[in-house]
């Protein structure tokens, strides 16, 4: 009897801890998560390759959002007007700073991939089209959704992973670089030395993976200062180009070379900014420098990025 009391129990333990490991296989599942490989996530070609779109759902209502470091340091979902009304997200019939108000202190449910998140302090913006497109985003996952990942961009397979900051270990053949102080603003900064005829100029660049501009952008105050430098490689044609929230009158030019991090890219174009509605003293690089180096890891909560070293 006692025999087959003991039998019946492990029986009954089997039982639960294969009903238990079953249901953790399927939330892992439901999750797109593994611990060792984090939470993929695929591009979608929605807008110019040199931006990062990813397809969501907000509220169960599908959404493209543009990855953004270049947001206040705490923003991690920001709606434009145009889809959050479109959403239901806003009253249309009310006054937007209301709406806006309110949204901020309620919660919106974000799907990505396999992760699902209820977001507090989500920020409904304003949007200036981006000109020559004929999609817009609906909105951005900025540097708040960030900081919360090491996150790994492959630009050859056109995919995004997110890795737990407290486990994964980024492979040894990518090299450890930390982005210069001060760590407040928008962008993460590097030193980086461009070649442009005989001349050398030395200055710090900022990264933000929200550029959409081939090469790097050169703000108005970064032209005006090597102005004398510049303007004989400009090539005379003024373009209009609309960021999220500014708007640029721009030349161009193609740099001999430039010198980031142990590595030499050569015949690079830049974005001369001369005229802006909203100009950064910045030299800033996007996606289409960074594709360059095929894949590259984030972690923007300890104020670093790997590149590939070998």
């Amino acid at each position: 009897m006692q025999k087959a009391v003991i039998i019946i129990l492990l029986l009954a333990m089997t039982f639960f801890t294969s009903c238990k490991n079953g249901n953790v296989r399927k939330l892992n599942e439901k999750r797109n998560y593994n611990s060792s490989a984090g939470i993929y996530i695929s591009f979608s070609d929605t807008l110019s390759p040199n931006h990062i779109i990813l397809k969501a759902t907000i509220n169960n209502k599908p959404a493209y959002l543009l990855l953004d470091n270049g947001t206040m340091p705490n923003e991690y979902l920001i709606l434009f007007k145009p889809f959050a009304a479109r959403a239901q997200i806003i009253d249309t019939l009310k006054p937007f700073r209301i709406e806006a108000d309110r949204i901020a202190n309620s919660s919106v449910l974000l799907s990505l991939g396999g992760l699902e998140d209820s977001i507090k302090n989500t920020v409904i913006k304003q949007l200036h089209m981006l000109t020559g497109q004929k999609n817009v985003p609906d909105g951005i996952l900025g540097m708040g959704f960030l900081k919360r990942y090491i996150v790994e961009i492959n630009y050859e397979m056109r995919y995004l992973q997110l890795h737990d900051t407290a486990s994964y270990k980024v492979p040894n053949e990518y090299k450890e670089v930390t982005f210069k102080p001060p760590y407040t603003g928008p962008f993460r900064q590097l030193d980086a030395e461009f070649c442009i005829g005989q001349k050398s100029i030395k200055e710090s660049i900022s990264i933000d993976i929200g550029l959409g501009v081939d090469g790097f952008f050169w703000g108005l105050p970064k032209y005006l200062k090597y102005q004398h430098m510049l303007q004989p490689g400009l090539n005379g044609k003024i373009s209009e180009s609309y960021f999220v929230f500014s708007k640029s009158k721009n030349m161009h030019i193609i740099i001999d070379s430039v010198h980031i991090v142990g590595k030499t890219i050569k015949l690079i174009p830049a974005t001369i900014e001369i005229e802006s509605s909203a100009s950064y003293d910045a030299i800033i690089l996007g996606n289409n420098v960074l594709q360059r180096f095929k894949k590259i890891y984030f972690n923007f909560g300890a104020n670093k990025i790997y590149l590939p070293w070998k």
